[in-house]
């Protein structure tokens, strides 16, 4: 609400010129020079009514109300009710949306007044805020944050959960990028995952992030962006590598929240068509609705590029220290979006290697093809000199050795030539098929340990 009241704020003022201390009050804003917006508040009865004021009034009450509840609370009550009061009396003479945003306020500041307080009528009045402003952030986690601390069975973890997740995504928007209660948020879904032991929280959830428990570092911790696998099984995304684990490939490995317990940011969404993006089309009719070849990971690319960008804007997060790593069509995932995007440090893939003339063109490649084909070993070794460890099997049934060999001697040779990338290219081999073991999550914890 800071940003949009700073950008409404200039506006009315700048464009008003009724009043001489118009520049004085901008100038207030931008310094938080409180007492000349109290002193304008309470003068305002002394003053002749004007149609003209009504938006700067409320706009500089929205403020300081703001200011007050933060750091005052015992004193913002009054001036929280009177704020209140003026939005219904000049509620006719709003433009469009203005009374609804005022609104909103009012019910955000009459939940902070009361969250520590009287925890069942904080709840109530945040429901009563979120089906007014049901994509607000700050309501939605202020009623998450209700439900978190409202005994039972008035409220509950999962619930909170879920409004806390709704938040967080609304929070991504740039003006928010400063505010407290997104980071507060971040921290909430944390806890929420810990009291539920990180348990999916409904179908309709498409991400999960999970945050380390030990003390944050200075510069924040480093993060992973994992991304699943596609096993011809759509029904899961990130749950595949979050939580309880019952996929064929992996062994039972939660590879997320192994990584989260060694010290790392785990963050992992629904690629499109799995998990809570599923569709009823066959992979060739979801390709065809897409466009045709190229246009489905084309989106999918896009999409793992925006996360890689949305683990560097967290408060928490060593933005220098951002690691991609998957399995599989995980593994390509991440070895195509490291090649293309600067912000990855590190990159791990298992088993998913191999030349252009040995791939299986199959209808579960649809969702992996590129607009325009390029060799593999050529677009992974653009990752070099950042670090990059992939890990393929002998027995690997998808992908012959002969192959994948070719390309770790290609790949290699593009490291050798660059001097300062020396040590950053390590290819390992496994006496497997297409799994994932613990030996693999062993070496992927030694690669980050050493390289992130």
């Amino acid at each position: 609400m800071g940003y949009l009241l700073s950008i409404l704020l200039s506006g009315i003022i700048l464009s008003a010129g009724t009043f001489s201390a118009d520049s004085l009050l901008l100038d207030a804003y931008r310094h938080e020079d409180m007492p000349v917006w109290k002193e304008y508040i309470d003068q305002r009865p002394q003053r002749p009514a004007s149609p003209d004021r009504v938006q700067t009034d409320l706009l500089i009450e929205y403020g300081y109300c703001g200011y007050l509840v933060d750091r005052d609370k015992e004193h913002a009550r009054p001036y929280v009710e009177q704020f209140k009061q003026h939005v219904e009396e000049t509620k006719e003479s709003l433009p469009t949306g203005h009374y609804e945003m005022y609104r909103s306020a009012v019910l955000v500041y009459e939940l902070r007044l009361h969250m520590s307080m009287h925890p069942i009528s904080a709840m109530n009045l945040a429901k009563q805020a979120t089906k007014l402003a049901p994509e607000d952030p700050l309501v939605l986690s202020y009623y998450a944050t209700s439900l978190f601390y409202a005994p039972s069975p008035f409220g509950n973890k999962r619930d909170a959960l879920a409004w806390f997740t709704k938040a967080e995504r609304l929070f991504r928007s740039p003006e928010w990028r400063f505010c407290w209660v997104r980071d507060a948020t971040y921290m909430y879904i944390q806890q929420c995952n810990e009291k539920l032991d990180r348990t999916p929280v409904a179908a309709h959830q498409s991400q999960c992030l999970l945050v380390p428990d030990d003390e944050m570092p200075a510069n924040g911790w480093p993060a992973i962006l994992l991304l699943h696998d596609h096993g011809a099984r759509f029904e899961k995304g990130w749950e595949k590598v979050i939580g309880a684990n019952t996929e064929p490939y992996y062994n039972g490995i939660a590879i997320g929240d192994s990584l989260a317990a060694h010290g790392y940011v785990v963050y992992c969404i629904d690629a499109l068509y799995w998990g809570s993006r599923r569709s009823t089309l066959t992979q060739r009719q979801f390709s065809d609705s897409l466009g045709g070849a190229g246009e489905w990971y084309a989106r999918v690319l896009d999409e793992d590029r925006k996360s890689i960008r949305y683990l560097c804007s967290l408060p928490f997060v060593d933005s220098t220290r951002i690691a991609a790593a998957g399995f599989s069509y995980g593994a390509y995932r991440a070895w195509n979006m490291a090649a293309e995007e600067p912000r990855v440090s590190v990159c791990i893939a298992a088993h998913w290697m191999t030349t252009l003339a040995q791939n299986r063109y199959n209808d579960s490649w649809l969702c992996m093809c590129r607009k325009e084909q390029r060799p593999f070993e050529e677009i992974a070794a653009e990752i070099c000199p950042r670090p990059f460890l992939l890990q393929y099997g002998t027995k690997d049934r998808l992908f012959p050795l002969s192959a994948v060999d070719s390309c770790v001697t290609y790949i290699d040779s593009v490291y050798q030539q660059k001097p300062v990338a020396a040590g950053s290219f390590r290819a390992e081999q496994y006496d497997c098929d297409h799994v994932f073991t613990h030996n693999h999550l062993q070496n992927w914890l030694l690669w980050l340990k050493k390289h992130l």
